[in-house]
């Protein structure tokens, strides 16, 4: 307690751009509309694993186009399978998201119902989205698993699946969104965990909105010259 401890850099989290985000997106429509609905809202949510497998179909709100955050889905060699509470208060939270997600969620709850009738009585209802084949919560490494190979078949980046959470802040804040918004989103418990994480992509942001801002001036000031 009398040690100044020396700080630690934070290295830049390497995950994809933009235009790879694409790539990956066009290459996953052409997988099972289970995983194309995984990758998705990761993508598009910035979900942490946990959150996504611990979904329910009551969480999901079609006709408001919103996910509830509401559990976790874990995994450890003592318990197995198990549900956790979020990892913080603010991870409980409610996204407002496009219609690309529902429509993508529709057709996967129309290959799940497809895939319980088919189990008969075999089928276990956890009631939960992701599922295996039986319909028992699937597995946390099971995503991973199936993106490691999807990537080397479709010569795609592979970073795993957190990857898509820092992805999905990074693009956020390319956006135009403010801290708040990006933290919010995420589930932090404090925006400044967020602008600590992201930092380098906001000063790119920054340096951007005011590159931005020289430009419209000095376009005006060239219009009014030449009026």
């Amino acid at each position: 307690h009398r040690i100044d401890a020396p700080k630690v850099d934070r290295r830049q989290i390497a995950c994809m751009d933009d235009q790879q985000a694409r790539q990956f997106m066009t290459a996953l429509e052409s997988e099972s509309v289970e995983y194309r609905t995984i990758f998705t809202i990761l993508l598009l949510t910035g979900m942490r694993r946990g959150e996504l497998l611990g979904l329910e179909w009551p969480d999901i709100d079609f006709d408001n186009r919103i996910i509830t955050v509401c559990r976790e889905s874990q995994y450890n060699p003592t318990d197995g399978l198990y549900t956790d509470t979020p990892k913080t208060a603010s991870s409980r939270r409610t996204l407002k998201l496009p219609q690309v997600v529902f429509d993508v969620l529709r057709a996967y709850r129309a290959d799940q119902n497809a895939t319980r009738l088919s189990y008969g009585d075999q089928w276990h209802d956890s009631g939960r989205l992701f599922t295996g084949e039986d319909g028992k919560p699937m597995h946390p490494n099971t995503p991973y698993t199936w993106l490691k190979r999807f990537c080397e078949r479709t010569d795609q980046p592979f970073y795993g699946v957190h990857h898509f959470r820092h992805l999905n802040a990074t693009l956020q804040i390319v956006s135009g969104a403010d801290a708040r918004t990006v933290s919010a989103n995420l589930g932090h418990s404090k925006t400044s965990t967020t602008l600590n994480l992201y930092a380098h992509t906001f000063d790119d942001a920054r340096a951007r909105a005011s590159d931005g801002v020289g430009d419209l001036l000095a376009a005006r000031k060239q219009t009014a010259k030449r009026a």
